[in-house]
């Protein structure tokens, strides 16, 4: 089991996630329809994914790809983790990338 610690900025100490890396899928797929393809599956797991929503709604720039890790003709995967990120270039030099994990709604098992 690997673990990833992820902090949230002004929300008190980072929290510890446990995940199984074969639960992970490697591929990554473009969505060019995201709002039946993705915006169905980020809805089911309001309100931790309520900033990707947004940004999958609202991109940050006009020519903002939408990404994910199971393909667009494909529900998510119940069984395994799953990602969306949305890259955008707003103002160069400089590149956003939001991203969002199904292993943020997985319970929080140690605080440290």
């Amino acid at each position: 089991m690997a673990s990833h610690l992820t902090e949230f900025a002004g929300l008190g100490p980072p929290l510890l996630y446990t995940i199984d890396p074969s639960m992970m899928d490697s591929d990554i797929y473009v969505h060019l329809n995201p709002t039946s393809s993705i915006i169905p599956h980020l809805k089911a797991h309001l309100p931790h994914a309520s900033t990707e929503l947004y940004v999958v709604e609202v991109p940050p720039a006009p020519d903002s790809t939408v990404l994910a890790s199971f393909p667009p003709a494909e529900s998510s995967p119940e069984s395994s983790a799953w990602a969306v990120g949305v890259p955008g270039i707003t103002d160069m030099p400089e590149t956003e990338f939001w991203i969002w994990s199904s292993v943020e709604t997985v319970p929080m098992i140690n605080r440290t």
